[in-house]
């Protein structure tokens, strides 16, 4: 379906061949709490069109990780790998990684303030 595909290894359970593998950290994810230790993985393997639409259908309703085409966990570090230039996107910017990259979770990395009552 897509122009790359991506071999994956997320822990000797997890791992195979997805055309997206998405990694999303705490802060942003709406199924973890900001505290935990760890980035949700996720790795999306559509077959056709019609899985892809059945993917679209799903996420526009926020429901993307219910669907059966996503294989979904939680982390400290995902490899990925390619034949080709893995295209990455990290914060909206695309960024040249080559054909193979570890990402990591840092406990820490990071302070990110935010106000007790958000001004609306």
């Amino acid at each position: 379906m897509f122009d790359t595909t991506i071999q994956y290894s997320i822990s000797p359970e997890v791992s195979g061949e997805a055309e997206v593998v998405a990694v999303i950290c705490p802060l942003v994810s709406q199924q973890m709490s900001d505290s935990e230790q760890a980035l949700e993985a996720a790795a999306i393997d559509v077959e056709n069109a019609a899985e892809l639409l059945g993917l679209a259908t799903t996420a526009a309703f926020g429901k993307w990780r219910d669907d059966e085409s996503v294989t979904l966990t939680r982390t400290h570090q995902v490899t990925v790998q390619s034949k080709k230039d893995i295209p990455l996107f990290l914060d909206g910017e695309r960024v040249k990684i080559g054909k193979e990259t570890e990402i990591s979770f840092v406990p820490n990395a990071v302070n990110v303030i935010v106000p007790k009552n958000p001004i609306s």
